[in-house]
């Protein structure tokens, strides 16, 4: 194997097919071209993990040297910038530097090419795409901050779990430096800005001949499950061995408004794990009930977070959902014989 293709996390997450688009364009350059799925490290890094970072890391490098050590060919501008840092025994390439590459889609008009933040260091990757859109006389125009003075579109450092309003904010400002379209090459400046109306396109679609403006972005939901059906779509397509561990499984149907997933999304709560209340509170029974509505009320701690879920179940088995929230937190004394013998143990010990 003279390259492996690795995508990152989040190629596939937006959308399976950028993956399996790709990588069928790879392997029509090199039949013998491997794929890896996974996770560069670097939400780690960005949460002060350490430990977490260095296991990631020396697993990729685990993986490298079983492999042979091919040339990896990356599509994320992050994890690109992580291999040269941290990892820079590795050849790389982002799949557009690759000499064959053509656009297979053209684009009419004036367009800003948005750089990410990620390539702020890396002006021949910069010039790259620049010199592929030229190619195909495309008109760019430069934004104020790009190239080395690029800024973050807000998805990177986990911003938005910390402060919120400021994302909102840095978003706003990004998407208004210039009127015209903007052309991106990170799929998370894509879907980030096009969440928000701003007129993107993602050189992916144009490498690949895609038309994608109506596709819808997905949700937080929508991403943990379009990383499980990439994961099938390899193993139905190209007949690569799946070892990962099992999904969810099958559960009942969830329904809810726009406006709801929407506001989940936002919150970053999953849908599987509000289903996990769900499913907790009707196999034990331990929820309350709006009397006036007939809602149901039941929250559950997952892992470090506790979920609300306000929902009805019908006949059939599904479920309708009015409310979901969650919050760092731990419920204490929820279990009544657990509460009584705690506090009877306080008080004879205050006794002696």
């Amino acid at each position: 194997m003279k390259r492996m293709f690795f995508p990152g996390c989040q190629l596939g997450g937006s959308d399976p097919e950028y993956v399996t688009g790709l990588y069928d364009l790879l392997l029509s350059l090199d039949g013998s071209t491997g794929i890896g799925i996974g996770c560069c490290g670097a939400p780690a890094e960005w949460a002060g993990d350490r430990e977490k970072f260095l296991e990631i890391r020396d697993g990729i490098r685990d993986l490298w040297r079983k492999q042979e050590q091919p040339e990896i060919i990356l599509a994320c501008p992050y994890c690109y910038k992580n291999f040269r840092e941290n990892m820079q025994e590795i050849p790389v390439k982002m799949y557009f530097e690759l000499v064959e590459i053509r656009l297979r889609k053209h684009i009419t008009g004036t367009a800003a090419v948005y750089d990410p933040c990620a390539m702020r260091r890396f002006p021949e990757i910069r010039n790259r795409v620049r010199r592929l859109l030229e190619a195909e006389n495309i008109s760019l125009e430069e934004l104020k901050y790009s190239g080395a003075k690029a800024q973050c579109c807000s998805w990177g450092g986990h911003a938005y779990t910390v402060n919120p309003n400021f994302v909102k904010t840095q978003v706003a400002e990004q998407i208004a430096m210039d009127e015209n379209p903007y052309i991106t090459y990170c799929i998370n400046c894509t879907d980030i800005f096009r969440a928000k109306g701003k007129k993107v396109c993602y050189l992916g679609d144009l490498v690949l001949g895609r038309d994608t403006e109506s596709r819808n972005i997905p949700t937080v939901s929508n991403r943990r499950e379009n990383r499980r059906k990439l994961r099938r779509m390899l193993v139905d397509q190209y007949h690569i061995a799946d070892n990962s561990p099992a999904g969810c499984g099958d559960r009942f149907f969830l329904h809810m408004s726009d406006a709801l997933k929407k506001k989940l999304t936002e919150r970053l709560i999953l849908e599987e794990d509000v289903i996990q209340v769900i499913e907790e509170a009707e196999r034990s029974g331990k929820y309350i009930i709006d009397v006036e509505n007939g809602h149901r009320f039941a929250h559950r701690k997952i892992s470090h977070m506790t979920y609300w879920a306000e929902y009805t179940m019908d006949e059939s088995g599904g479920c309708t959902l009015y409310n979901a929230y969650s919050h760092r937190m731990m419920i204490v004394n929820e279990d009544k014989k657990s509460w009584e013998t705690e506090n009877s143990s306080a008080e004879d010990a205050g006794k002696s």
